[in-house]
């Protein structure tokens, strides 16, 4: 199709213009190249090794005990045919943080979108907020404050799989939802298999 419409555009172009025939004559005559054809599925990356997700009962097994003063709900879990999934919330008087445990599966798609966040020295700030790499453990991570808000959210990845996530509700400062963070036990995790 794309060659019908380039031989059609030359042929418009040669019957327009009275000195067309002369200048084509002067240049050599070559044969577009076939355009690249783009498939509506990506192709899948080679360096990736997936796996099936974990059981979520092992991933609500991690979630932690709720802190002094604080009530843990019910925890929940889900599993697809990608991912697997636990979360809790934690409470103390208007303080709320939920607390996700996500395996990837070593999904690129999944783990991609924090990267950035979690280079070290990442740093960014505007009034009465920040984002910065922040690493918990010795796993990479990152962790996000907003002073208005009064929200704050720690975020970890561990075996370059699993996805550890905190996100606080009308809170003081990031401590709370840090320390939640921290204490998922980190070796556990990696001795997953």
């Amino acid at each position: 199709m794309a060659a019908i419409g380039v031989t059609l555009l030359s042929v418009a172009a040669i019957g327009c213009s009275k000195s067309a025939a002369p200048a084509a004559a002067a240049q050599p005559t070559t044969t577009p190249a076939a355009a690249p054809t783009v498939s509506p599925t990506p192709a899948p990356q080679q360096s990736a090794v997936v796996v099936p997700p974990i059981d979520f009962e092992t991933l609500i097994a991690v979630l932690p005990n709720a802190p002094a003063g604080w009530t843990r709900g019910r925890p929940k879990g889900n599993q697809g045919t990608e991912i697997s999934t636990a979360e809790a919330i934690y409470e103390l008087g208007d303080s709320l943080i939920h607390v996700e445990v996500v395996d990837t599966s070593f999904r690129p798609v999944y783990l991609a979108p924090l990267r950035f966040a979690m280079v070290p020295g990442f740093s960014e700030r505007s009034s009465g907020r920040y984002t910065k790499a922040a690493p918990v453990g010795g796993s990479p991570g990152f962790e996000r404050w907003d002073e208005d808000a009064k929200s704050a959210e720690v975020t970890m990845v561990v075996a370059n799989r699993i996805v550890v996530s905190a996100k606080g509700r009308n809170v003081d400062n990031t401590n709370a939802t840090r320390a939640l963070v921290t204490a998922v036990d980190q070796k556990k995790l990696k001795d997953i298999k």
